[in-house]
């Protein structure tokens, strides 16, 4: 059957071509087991979006975690350069985990007066959603107990010209109001 050996063949040259693109990878292999190719991934392998996930999804987060969750935000935001948009669920769904998760991480932090930390997870969490207020009270509530209120008042300005004109509103809160959580 000519069409069943096309098939054949055009599956094992794109195995081949899959194999070749990850080889460059450390400990990353595509494996034929049970009927089925997957990619398996050995110790070796990182990837920064399977650990994000993992840290989002672990019952308590240790400070080890939190400086790792901050190398990893530090990089930018997750696919933000593919426009793929077979790839727009995935962003869209870590984007979600990241708004709901590090809320808590950015609290926990203040706690521990660990403001440039907060400063750092509040700007990630501005990045994904610009007019979060949790983003917003803790970055100039970090920054006024840092004794940087200038910059403070001029990232809520900032972010209060662009509230009007995305809401035709103005902002709930006073910057005197954010200055100390």
């Amino acid at each position: 059957d000519r069409s069943g050996d096309s098939v054949k063949s055009l599956r094992n040259a794109t195995l081949n071509h899959l194999r070749k693109s990850l080889s460059y990878l450390k400990d990353v292999n595509v494996v034929y087991k049970d009927g089925y190719y997957r990619i398996d991934t050995g110790h070796m392998f990182y990837c920064d979006y399977l650990r994000l996930k993992e840290i989002i999804e672990s019952d308590t987060i240790s400070d080890g975690m939190i400086n790792e969750l901050g190398d990893i935000m530090s990089t930018g935001g997750f696919m933000e350069t593919m426009e793929d948009v077979s790839l727009d669920a995935v962003k869209e769904k870590i984007g979600h985990s990241i708004v709901r998760f590090l809320p808590v991480v950015i609290k926990n932090l203040y706690e521990k007066k660990k403001y440039d930390d907060v400063i750092l997870f509040s700007e990630a969490l501005h990045k994904i959603d610009y007019f979060n207020d949790i983003a917003l009270r803790y970055f100039v509530s970090a920054l006024c107990c840092m004794k940087r209120t200038d910059e403070a008042l001029l990232r809520y300005s900032t972010f209060i010209i662009e509230y009007r004109k995305a809401y035709g509103e103005e902002y709930k809160f006073r910057f005197t109001d954010l200055q100390d959580i």
